[in-house]
């Protein structure tokens, strides 16, 4: 399974008629680090009005779209066309992914509804049969006596999942309930990419087995809160702490491709034996700290080294990853 190439806070709309919970649940929502902002209605008919005013869901796949592609048209051609449609999703690259972390826009990107099943003049699965934005996850809140109308909500797909507002683990059900469905919502939008795009064996990377691992790992030790893949050098860019003043490193990768590369092309341009024997036992990365091949550094290898961590079993393991986080 593919990594996903991006990850940053995105907003959250919560409705609900009982304000106290209304309040409670926005709080919590506030604390969460993978939250930029928190839209509250009390009730289904305001909200969806507000909504298809404001954020009408045909505007969200646009929006989406605005971050990374790279609209290349004809001037010929129909603007409305499908021609123009294909040749636009064709000139997605994913060089314009890590532009997706200097756009402002991307917080305000609507990732997740909330919303109770129980209100006065609509209720939730009414609400989200007339809202159904592509990509966005649905989260009904339920009591006890609603689960039979939302399980089939969730078989018919008018909902993504449901949860027990009275759930005995309490906010921390609903909080890991919000999160599951963030990430699902990634999930869906890089399903599209991964279509569209031709992935080289350099950046073929991203499918790597450890990949996964090593970014949940990383994530939760270093309070990464945004990333973003960087096709060259391969690895990703990550933002540390809140996204409104992030501390910014850069994580570098290579496999086993990577690493053959280089010490082939070592080896054909003769360079230093110590070099071809680093690349080989694999204590260095590929890259060097400049963001260049090592072997370009040629006498100035040793300088501009990055010692390799690796994840995986064994050095001669074809499924070891190896990495290092440096300063952006």
């Amino acid at each position: 399974m593919e990594s996903l190439p991006f990850y940053y806070p995105t907003r959250i709309i919560l409705i609900d008629d009982e304000p106290h919970v209304l309040r409670m649940n926005e709080l919590l929502f506030r604390q969460l680090p993978f939250v930029s902002e928190v839209l509250s209605f009390e009730r289904a008919d305001l909200a969806l009005n507000t909504l298809e005013q404001s954020i009408p869901a045909s505007t969200l796949d646009r929006s989406f779209s605005d971050l990374f592609y790279t609209a290349q048209v004809n001037d010929d051609i129909n603007e409305d066309s499908p021609e123009t449609i294909v040749q636009r999703n064709l000139s997605i690259c994913l060089s314009n992914i890590p532009h997706i972390l200097s756009s402002p826009q991307r917080h305000h990107m609507l990732s997740v509804i909330v919303c109770d099943y129980s209100m006065p003049s609509m209720n939730g699965l009414e609400f989200f049969s007339h809202y159904q934005p592509n990509h966005v996850r649905r989260l009904l809140l339920t009591a006890v006596c609603d689960e039979h109308n939302a399980i089939l909500a969730f078989n018919q797909g008018l909902i993504h999942q449901f949860i027990h507002k009275a759930h005995q683990s309490g906010p921390q059900a609903l909080e890991q309930a919000l999160q599951t469905q963030t990430i699902q919502y990634f999930q869906s939008l890089t399903q599209t990419l991964y279509a569209t795009l031709d992935i080289t064996p350099e950046q073929n990377i991203l499918s790597h087995p450890q990949l996964n691992i090593l970014l949940t790992h990383l994530c939760s030790q270093h309070d990464i809160r945004e990333f973003a893949f960087l096709p060259r050098p391969t690895g990703f860019e990550l933002h540390i702490g809140s996204h409104l003043t992030p501390q910014k490193k850069r994580l570098l990768l290579a496999d086993s491709y990577h690493y053959d590369r280089a010490l082939q092309v070592t080896q054909e341009i003769d360079g230093p034996l110590e070099l071809q024997e680093a690349l080989r036992h694999r204590t260095i990365l590929p890259t060097g700290i400049d963001g260049f091949p090592i072997y370009e550094a040629e006498d100035k290898w040793q300088q501009l080294s990055i010692a390799s961590l690796r994840i995986g079993n064994s050095p001669n393991d074809k499924q070891a990853l190896y990495w290092a986080l440096i300063d952006a």
